[in-house]
């Protein structure tokens, strides 16, 4: 983020002192017939810009640029690691407690956790994270289904169909839903971050896939309301998508427009093809028997 000379309008990064156009000291004193705001650590000078993560005012020798470009008060800057997320932080918090705070940071102020994030990351990581999340939103749906076929298998199978059978069948649908569905759901995450990073592409971003990766990947912190069976895993994808929304536009540093265009496009384009195919199909049914 680069800032403006009150002065001369000239631009200049947090953490200058002066202007390097005109020369003019950017530590200005306070006056109490001003109603320009003041700096929350220095009350004596006058505040500059207002912090992206606390909302304080804070003078030139209070403001600090984050990795990302956020304009940040000096106690923020120095609070939280720059550039990392809890994440980011897996050796020292534990690998359980990192995703769980980044998974609260994306759901109650993305905003803010993201001005501290870092645009690039291991694919990897991401990747990681993404298991993570699958998992989350779908094991517990997939434990209660089985468990519900094992105790009333005649409600889900053929009562005809004989135990050792039955046994075989309920063993195949809970590998299917314990093991199958989080792995097809991961490999359709990595597909649609790869088409959403085409899209972004487009919209002039300059980050490589690898940020685009990174950013699907936090999108999906919503996924740890699958732990609520049924409910978690049906809620979860949608509010996944408004909040890859917000980390596009973050990490990619483009326009909200561009943002919304590489994280909506995909998924409409597939509700549209899905949705036309359905109709289509009903359709075509109700045309056959009218025709027979």
């Amino acid at each position: 983020m680069v800032l403006s000379c009150p002065q001369c309008q000239s631009p200049f990064k947090p953490g200058a002192l002066s202007c390097s156009s005109c020369g003019a000291s950017f530590s200005r004193p306070a006056s109490p017939e001003s109603d320009a705001p003041v700096c929350a650590i220095h009350p004596e000078l006058q505040g500059l810009r207002a912090c992206s993560r606390c909302g304080s005012f804070a003078c030139a020798q209070c403001l600090r640029a984050a990795p990302s470009g956020a304009v940040l008060c000096v106690q923020c800057h120095e609070r939280v690691p720059s550039g990392l997320l809890p994440w980011d932080r897996r050796a020292e918090l534990g690998t359980l407690k990192a995703y769980w705070q980044t998974c609260l940071g994306m759901l109650m102020r993305p905003m803010a956790t993201l001005d501290n994030a870092r645009p690039s990351g291991a694919i990897s990581d991401s990747l990681l994270f993404m298991v993570f999340s699958v998992v989350s939103g779908t094991l517990s749906t997939g434990l209660l289904t089985v468990v519900v076929m094992a105790i009333f298998p005649s409600v889900s199978l053929d009562p005809s169909v004989n135990a050792g059978s039955s046994r075989d069948v309920l063993a195949g649908i809970s590998v299917l839903m314990l093991v199958g569905v989080p792995l097809f759901t991961l490999l359709i995450q990595v597909v649609n971050a790869c088409q959403d990073h085409l899209l972004l592409k487009f919209a002039g971003t300059k980050q490589p896939l690898a940020v685009t990766i990174r950013a699907h990947a936090l999108s999906q912190a919503p996924y740890i309301a699958g732990v609520i069976p049924f409910i978690g895993s049906y809620s979860a994808p949608v509010w996944a998508i408004g909040l890859r929304v917000v980390t596009y536009r973050k990490l990619h540093g483009v326009s909200w427009g561009s943002a919304a265009v590489g994280a909506l496009a995909v998924p409409a384009l597939w509700c549209c093809l899905f949705g036309g195919g359905y109709l289509a199909a009903i359709f075509a049914v109700g045309f056959m028997a009218n025709h027979h």
